[in-house]
């Protein structure tokens, strides 16, 4: 144990020149990966643009002229909190019965951006309230 001590680490945990070149690429693309992914930005869109779609979708029929909630039991979309890959996979992935699937061939991926755009600066809470 003294031999340990005083002659430095033992062999075994001992890095070789290998370990740390075989280490640097796999740094170096993490580091890549977080800057890439720091750099994606929420999507680029218009709002206004996205409130025209909500109604010509008639998204508005269930969930509110505004995103506020309608008839029935559907979620308010105001004040949206899902980031836009949450948003589009709900959109996308629909058709439970309740709430129809919409693909791109019925709404473009820039058209759902403004949408998702419109929702998340539209304020939660009552109807109206704007």
């Amino acid at each position: 144990m003294f031999k340990v001590l005083f002659m430095g680490s033992p062999t075994c945990c001992r890095k070789s020149a290998f370990d740390t070149v075989a280490t640097a690429p796999v740094f170096f693309l993490g580091v890549v990966g977080l800057l890439a992914l720091a750099a994606c930005g929420p999507p680029r869109g218009d709002a206004e643009a996205g409130r025209r779609w909500y109604a010509m979708a008639h998204c508005d029929t269930c969930h509110g002229e505004d995103g506020h909630g309608g008839r029935g039991r559907p979620p308010a979309l105001a004040g949206l909190q899902l980031g836009y890959g949450q948003f589009q996979g709900k959109i996308r992935q629909a058709g439970d019965g309740i709430m129809p699937s919409t693909g791109p061939e019925v709404l473009s991926d820039q058209r759902l951006v403004d949408m998702y755009l419109f929702l998340r600066q539209e304020k939660a809470g009552a109807a109206g309230s704007r």
